[in-house]
């Protein structure tokens, strides 16, 4: 009986485990806020929510303007100047409660060959309040 429970013990913490990286954002998506842009400390990715979420990507000296497209956790951006042909998608999250943080980010490289050598796997943004 004992060796029954510990066996029962062990795969509901295994099952617990699994289900904890399966949890979803809370709260708003990022999409959803008003009088914000989203921008990164560079200023290289910046967006607008309220603007269809359109902004902008730069990388070596060449500027994309972009749209995201926002899920529960990943994101999806399309460049607006090549008939929406997707740049890049990632996963996000909240982080420290007010920041933004994209991260697994993969490029399109077939369609943009010169971002190959982009080795970006991360961008931190932060709101702020449009004037």
């Amino acid at each position: 009986m004992k060796k029954l429970l510990c066996v029962m013990l062990i795969v509901v913490t295994c099952m617990s485990m699994l289900l904890v990286g399966c949890v979803q954002n809370t709260g708003s998506k990022p999409d959803s806020f008003k009088g914000i842009r989203w921008t990164s400390s560079d200023y290289s990715f910046r967006f607008t929510p309220q603007d269809d979420c359109k902004g902008t990507y730069k990388f070596n000296n060449k500027k994309y303007n972009i749209k995201l497209v926002f899920a529960p956790n990943n994101v999806i951006v399309y460049d607006v100047d090549k008939n929406n042909v997707q740049l890049f998608d990632a996963d996000w999250k909240y982080e420290k409660g007010e920041k933004l943080y994209i991260y697994n980010v993969s490029f399109n490289t077939e369609a943009y060959k010169e971002l190959k050598d982009n080795y970006l796997e991360f961008i931190m943004l932060h709101k702020e309040k449009i004037k």
